[in-house]
């Protein structure tokens, strides 16, 4: 089991204050949940499918995720209240890639070898812009932690 801070494993992300976890659910293991620590309360289903690991930014106002069949991001609220879309260069969709958040949760980097050759790109959440920041060669890896 992760603790906080720590990188997520098996699909879980830690809050930033710790005291709850976002990870995939449902009988497919692609429903968005968040469950408080220490409650006895059922965790909290998300509107939202995604096809890899989650991702809490920083300041706790958004997780991130891959979005099944398509190549987007969908960045949402702990609560689902508001969610929106960022492009992604890359099929976001499948396990082979890995989303972080900057620490000042000011942009996405997200590092995939799905297209062959590993890459690095970064987005910024505000415009949604777009740039590779590095390609990393032949024979990576990148995989979401589940």
């Amino acid at each position: 089991m992760p603790t906080p801070g720590s990188p997520g494993a098996n699909g879980l992300a830690w809050s930033p204050d710790g005291k709850s976890l976002a990870f995939l659910g449902g009988p497919d293991g692609q429903q968005l949940e968040t469950v408080l620590i220490g409650s006895d309360r059922r965790p909290t289903v998300l509107p939202a499918r995604c096809g890899a690991a989650p991702a809490w930014s920083p300041d706790g106002l958004w997780i991130a995720c891959g979005v099944r069949n398509e190549s987007s991001i969908l960045l949402i609220s702990p609560d689902g209240k508001y969610s929106r879309k960022l492009a992604s260069s890359v099929p976001t969709f499948l396990q082979d890639f890995v989303i972080v958040w900057s620490g000042d949760s000011s942009r996405l980097f997200v590092a995939s070898s799905l297209m062959g050759d590993a890459r690095l790109d970064a987005i910024d959440v505000g415009t949604g812009a777009t740039r590779k920041i590095a390609g990393l060669g032949a024979q990576r890896e990148f995989r979401s932690a589940y």
